[in-house]
């Protein structure tokens, strides 16, 4: 099995077979994220296809590592995502929070709590949103995250901090019943 490094420099070389191997070994993590932004399953799978796009047009021009590289797919999807937020706010005055469509996982979406959590996010800020999406749903290591969103680990660090206890709070707001059955 190659490495995500020897697949990234095959599809620069126009590997069709290397790109396939690319999708599929990101696709999942791409979708995850674009699903926390948006609450809808078709909007996100659009999203990640356009990220996939966007890479597949820039991939030549990519330097750097694995880390660096799932960190730039991911800005890319946050960019697509944020681009499909505002449309859908013009389109409709605001963007509604779909809690029924199926997620990146259906036993992930089935699952209350973590329905829970995605209400929630929309009642935190794009700041707060972000880091919690960034390092807690896409899984990006503190250095990815800084890098992302163009501030220091130390920064990262406490908005992080910061964002769990708002998340929370948020939470418990839209269903004080999880606080207490969760002790927070």
């Amino acid at each position: 099995m190659l490495s995500l490094a020897e697949i990234i420099a095959e599809c620069q070389r126009g590997s069709s077979l290397a790109w396939e191997a690319l999708v599929k070994r990101l696709s999942d993590r791409v979708y995850a994220t674009a699903y926390a932004y948006l609450h809808d399953a078709e909007e996100a799978r659009d999203a990640t296809q356009e990220a996939f796009v966007r890479v597949f047009e820039q991939i030549g021009a990519f330097r750097g590592d694995d880390h660096r590289f799932i960190a730039w797919i991911l800005t890319i999807t946050r960019h697509r995502c944020i681009d499909r937020l505002r449309r859908r706010k013009t389109r409709q005055g605001s963007p509604p929070a779909d809690e029924t469509t199926d997620g990146p996982d259906s036993s992930l979406v089935e699952d209350e709590a973590r329905r829970l959590v995605y209400r929630a996010l929309d009642h935190l800020s794009s700041d707060t949103r972000d880091i919690i999406v960034l390092k807690d749903i896409a899984g990006l290591r503190l250095q990815d995250v800084a890098q992302i969103l163009k501030v220091p680990i130390g920064t990262v660090k406490s908005r992080l901090s910061r964002a769990k206890v708002e998340l929370a709070k948020a939470v418990v707001r839209l269903d004080p019943s999880f606080g207490d059955r969760n002790g927070l």
